[in-house]
């Protein structure tokens, strides 16, 4: 995110835990969660059109 975008549905927020398994994350760091829902394997999936996925209601 940079000053100035506007977000939507999104959310952010900032890790306050993570499990013993996490490698990808600390706690402290900031994050946006996109929200797409997709099925990872449909014509638009595979062209990287995620919004156009199949499993989008």
């Amino acid at each position: 995110m940079k000053s100035g975008d506007i977000m939507g549905h999104e959310f952010m927020g900032e890790v306050v835990g993570v499990g013993a398994e996490n490698k990808a994350l600390k706690v402290g760091d900031r994050v946006v969660v996109p929200f797409t829902i997709f099925c990872g394997h449909g014509d638009q999936c595979k062209r990287g059109n995620f919004s156009g996925s199949s499993a989008v209601p």
